[in-house]
């Protein structure tokens, strides 16, 4: 049995969007490698949300600059799945259905994926941040790239208090799940917490999306793979 290399380095988002193909060739028994942006993998890495498969940084895994330009899907080491390369060489292609279709699976497969949550850290955090059990109060996220540059304003229209999603040393996005899951309202610019809220059963609270307005996108560009009742702004 072929090991199995995941091709899409990059971003969180996109990186949830395909791991349910990922976990179902490493049900099957294949070794799935991932390589990914290494700032994917700082600590504490995902790593640990998606332990069935094995992450690396792009720079370990042996011809991976090579590897990722070309839509080749097996060779006599591996399969690979080239997610990339549409976006690559390809950019008006709706590149999200293209990664499903790629392999004749069912877009709605995505929704599938696992994530294998740190209970404790989520602990620590809602301790952290001081929440009390029955408290309402807003979850803001308006980051929605690498850069700190790369914000929107976002006002609730309420007097919750807000809380508002950075990064804090010692905690991955995942583990903001259980803060998630108990806030009353939650706001965030389309960006990788799109892709969570989806995908676990326990987050229905207020949900609003906002586009990223000056990067000139719509949420027709996405809005199309999610089913929860949001609110798009």
């Amino acid at each position: 049995m072929k090991d199995v290399v995941v091709i899409q380095p990059k971003n969180l988002g996109d990186v949830i969007f395909v791991m349910a193909i990922a976990q179902k060739y490493a049900n099957e028994g294949h070794k799935v490698y991932y390589p990914v942006d290494g700032r994917i993998l700082k600590f504490p890495s995902i790593q640990k949300n998606f332990p069935e498969v094995i992450f690396m940084k792009t720079t370990e895994f042996p011809n991976f600059v090579e590897i990722h330009k070309k839509n080749i899907t097996e060779d006599d080491n591996y399969i690979y799945l080239p997610f990339i390369y549409n976006y690559i060489n390809e950019k008006h292609y709706d590149h999200m259905k293209y990664k499903y279709s790629l392999l004749n699976f069912p877009l709605d497969m995505w929704r599938e994926v696992k994530i294998t949550r740190d209970l404790d850290s989520e602990k620590r955090l809602i301790d952290f941040l001081e929440i009390n059990q029955y408290e309402k109060f807003n979850l803001v996220n308006k980051n929605y790239s690498r850069s700190k540059r790369s914000r929107l304003i976002i006002t609730p229209h309420n007097n919750y208090r807000t809380i508002f999603l950075e990064k804090i040393e010692g905690f991955n996005l995942f583990d903001w799940i259980g803060v998630i899951e108990r806030s009353t309202s939650v706001h965030t610019v389309h960006t990788s917490l799109h892709y969570i809220l989806e995908v676990l059963p326990n987050i229905t609270n207020d949900l609003h999306i906002y586009p990223r307005k000056e990067l000139g996108q719509q949420h027709s560009l996405y809005d199309f793979l999610f089913k929860k009742e949001y609110v798009y702004h």
